[in-house]
């Protein structure tokens, strides 16, 4: 029985390796992010972000939990970014890094931002729009950070 399963599994798995060495799994899963933003409203967070992102990007995840929320993004060369926004204490210093280091104001969607040198090699841009703090955080540069502030600024 194990061999007759070894024959069948076989060419099932040349398939799938065939299928991502050469014709690569660009497959990513995306979501709605309607549902978390919807949470942030009830919470009454202003202002709620745009649910939507720049062209050829992917929103790959949204969460609101605990007063803050969380969209992930993944540019066309599958970076990765993130919008975090929360009213809490100490929230830029939390996702950025004790060493972040501020390299001076950037302007994008029509606002100003802060942008900072982040943890672990990061980009970020960071504003804050009455109690509410904005972080734009990931390894897509400040170019593509600007361009996601624009998406998602209203």
């Amino acid at each position: 029985m194990a061999l007759s399963l070894g024959v069948l599994l076989l060419p099932i798995l040349l398939i799938i390796l065939i299928g991502r060495f050469f014709y690569g799994d660009t497959t990513t899963a995306t979501v709605d992010p309607q549902l978390a933003l919807q949470g942030a409203a009830r919470a009454s967070m202003q202002p709620i972000p745009a649910g939507t992102a720049p062209a050829d990007w992917k929103i790959v995840s949204a969460r609101f939990d605990s007063g803050v929320l969380r969209i992930g993004y993944l540019d066309p060369k599958d970076k990765g970014a993130q919008l975090v926004q929360g009213t809490a204490a100490g929230l830029v210093a939390r996702e950025l890094g004790a060493d972040a280091r501020p390299t001076g104001d950037f302007s994008a969607g029509g606002r100003t931002w802060s942008g900072w040198a982040a943890r672990d090699g990061l980009s970020a841009l960071t504003r804050t729009e009455g109690a509410t703090t904005i972080i734009l955080v990931g390894a897509v540069g400040t170019d593509g950070l600007a361009t996601l502030a624009e998406a998602v600024t209203k």
